[in-house]
């Protein structure tokens, strides 16, 4: 109720006064994040709408007297914004302005604005896995999602956890296993899961899976007992010291898009699919 009193509060403000007027910048500005307060409770996308329409505005709009307005920042909340509403409500355009816009703002010295860099580079991670679900072809995407990993890898500290980004580009590839399409590059991704094992603290299931789905597509391809034996032995790993039990299907609930676990816990019979 607050929170709706408050929206309320800055839509009749702004009725009050022009859009000359000092203050109007801060007004669209504060009702923008109070829509979006509301949609991530009511989850009623019309509120997300009217978020996206103001923080918009509020960018273009000449800053408010008194009031400052970080439009860097500004702007990577209206991208989170777009994001939820690719992903929630599957609209592809959505995701193509975002990643659009977070490549843009990996160009900027956003230590100036006080954005994280790493936390634009894991949400452009996480926009192109929404792409690789929404779209036909990935494979762009994906190649993208292995160099920003591995440059969030490379700089990794207490500071810089690269766990989400790993997280989307592991759900990225059980979506393409899933819907039975080539995961490529497949030795880059295959490099980027163990490099991420060497940081990742011991048992990270979600990195253990990855990987063996991973090597488990390699083998369809190449018929490696390597591949085969790694993936095999990752796989057994994963079910014997995972708290959830040996039941494969409640790794679902770690990942955006859940493939058929089925088929990577049946390996033996991987070289007859057609992946």
């Amino acid at each position: 109720m607050e929170l709706d009193q408050m929206i309320t509060s800055h839509q009749r403000a702004l009725s009050w006064i022009p859009r000359s007027h000092p203050a109007y910048t801060a007004y669209i500005h504060r009702l923008a994040q109070s829509q979006f307060k509301r949609y991530e409770l009511s989850e009623q996308k019309e509120d997300l709408d009217k978020s996206i329409v103001h923080y918009t505005e509020s960018i273009f709009l000449p800053p408010s007297w008194g009031f400052y307005l970080n439009v860097v920042q500004v702007f990577f909340q209206l991208v989170i914004s777009l994001l939820r509403r690719s992903e929630e409500f599957k609209q592809p355009e959505d995701v193509k302005c975002a990643i659009e816009y977070l490549r843009y703002l990996r160009g900027l010295p956003l230590d100036t604005f006080e954005v994280s860099y790493k936390v634009v580079t894991t949400s452009l991670v996480e926009a192109l896995a929404i792409q690789v679900e929404l779209e036909a072809d990935g494979t762009r995407d994906i190649e993208e999602m292995v160099n920003l990993c591995q440059g969030l890898l490379t700089c990794h500290s207490s500071e810089n956890d690269p766990t989400d980004a790993i997280t989307a580009l592991i759900s990225a590839i059980l979506c393409k296993f899933d819907q039975r399409k080539q995961v490529e590059p497949l030795d880059g991704v295959i490099q980027c899961l163990r490099d991420a094992l060497k940081i990742c603290l011991p048992g990270s299931h979600d990195v253990l899976l990855g990987l063996a789905i991973s090597l488990a597509i390699r083998y369809a391809k190449n018929y490696s007992n390597d591949d085969y034996d790694e993936a095999m032995t990752l796989l057994e790993s994963v079910i014997a010291s995972s708290p959830l039990g040996d039941d494969p299907y409640q790794f679902q609930i770690r990942f955006r898009h859940p493939p058929r676990f089925l088929r990577a816990f049946g390996l033996a019979s991987i070289q007859t699919q057609n992946i």
